[in-house]
This record gives structure tokens, sequence and C-alpha cells, in this order.
């Protein structure tokens, strides 16, 4: 049975599929034995009713429900394991495979309506610091913190990702650069006044942001505003951490650093 007939008997549950199925096998016993019982030159008479009712009855509704309890739990499982196959488990964000597929697929819907897009790149300042400080599991404790946390900031419309390590991606939807400065310093005030409590004190950390916009018209891939965003992520590492800096703001930052050095 193939996914979407999987698909088809969780949504109409089992009850109703087991009273469909058995009135179907009834309808075709009392078909078919009213057809053989004319066959043989016999009449078709209430004995033959109540056998052809009996018998079905008896048996298709124990078959049945086995059969779709099993079937709804390879339904749970497939569920199961494209959810493992997408989210990362520390974080319960989308990992980056499903991330970057997810990000191609929205940012063509944007390119087919005209809409704005915006990436932010985010980094967790000094996170090595904290794993070499605290403990890897410590370590993770920050992680699964900053991702409930990214997760409580974006909209509905937007999809956030876990894309390695301690690196953060959003895709915003019709989001201009104003737009997404104002959502990058909400999560990056949010980090900073946020507290990880272990059993041995708290842990306080900051969020460098890196953020790239695209507009219908620039026709750039996914790959291409990722690595503007990177840049402006390592622009606001250099200029201090702990800050939003968008890639115009770096490529200024970057040339004024060259010229005055």
């Amino acid at each position: 049975m193939n996914q979407k007939l999987r698909s088809i008997v969780v949504q109409t549950g089992i009850f109703r599929v087991v009273v469909l199925l058995t009135s179907f096998y009834i309808a075709c016993s009392i078909t078919m034995t009213w057809v053989l019982q004319k066959m043989m030159g016999r009449s078709f008479g209430w004995e033959g009713v109540f056998m052809a009712v009996v018998v079905p009855l008896l048996i298709v509704p124990p078959v049945v429900f086995v059969n779709m309890k099993l079937v709804i739990g390879l339904h749970d499982l497939e569920t199961r394991t494209r959810k493992l196959a997408a989210i990362d488990s520390l974080t319960d964000l989308y990992n980056r495979r499903a991330f970057l597929e997810m990000a191609v697929s929205l940012m063509n819907f944007g390119r087919r309506n005209d809409l704005v897009m915006t990436v932010a790149y985010i980094d967790i300042d000094r996170f090595k610091r904290i794993n070499d400080s605290w403990g890897h599991r410590v370590g993770d404790r920050v992680l699964e913190s900053f991702g409930h946390l990214l997760t409580a900031q974006i909209r509905v419309s937007d999809i956030v990702g876990r894309i390695g390590g301690e690196e953060f991606a959003i895709l915003m939807t019709n989001t201009d650069t104003a737009g997404a400065v104002g959502v990058a310093e909400k999560i990056r005030v949010a980090a900073e006044n946020h507290a990880v409590t272990t059993e041995d004190g708290s842990i306080h950390y900051t969020v460098s942001i890196g953020l790239a916009t695209s507009g219908p018209e620039d026709n750039e891939s996914l790959d291409d505003l990722l690595a503007r965003a990177d840049a402006a992520l390592y622009g606001a590492k250099q200029s201090g951490r702990n800050r939003v800096m968008t890639d115009l703001d770096a490529e200024s930052a970057r040339y004024f650093r060259e010229t005055t050095a």
C-alpha cells in the first residue's frame, strides 16, 4: 500500500475502514452467492442470504482491523522517519539539508510573486570557549536553548534551520533589509538577555547576525544570497561581535579598514 493510500486510511480512521470494507465484502458475497445459486438452478432464499452475510461478517472485521493497525503503524513510522531526516534532534529546527531544500522552493515562490527575501546568517559568539570552559554537554544545552529562542522569534512565514555547529540561518519572506534588521535585533537582544541555567551556574552568550536581501529582479541563487549573508556575518564578527550587520554595511566597513590601514 503506497503512502497516499496509507494517508487516506489514517484520515478515515480504523473503525470507518472496517465498516466500509466489511460492507463491501458482504455486498460481494451476496452477489456471488446469488449468481452461483442461479447458475445451479436453485432459489436464493433467506438461508443463502444468511450465509452470505454471516461468513464475511465473522472473518472480515478482525482481519481488516489487524491489517489497518499495521498500516497506521507503518504510516507513523514513516512520519517519524521523515521528521528525523529533516529535523535537527538537538535544536528541533530544520537541519541543513531540509533548510536548503525548503529555502530554494521558498525563493522560487518569492520570485514568482515579486517578493523581497532576506537571509539572516547567525553565529553564537565564542561558542568554542563555552565548550572548552563548560563542556560539550553544556554547549549542547546552549544550542538547544537558542533553537527554542529562534522558534519563538520568527514568523510563521519564515523558515529557520541549524546550518552546522553553532551556525543558524533564517529565510524571511516578503521582508526588506529594514524589516530584517528589526527581526535580527530582536533575536540578538533576546539572546543577550537570556541565560542558560546549569548546575554550576548561569551561562550568558551573545550572537552575531549577517543579513543579505534579494529582490525579485536580482534573480540570484540561494547559494549567492547565503554567501552574501555569510560575508555580512564575518563583518559583524570583525566589528566586535554581538551585533547585526547587512552585507552592504560589511562591505563599507571592509573598505574603510583597507583604506585607512
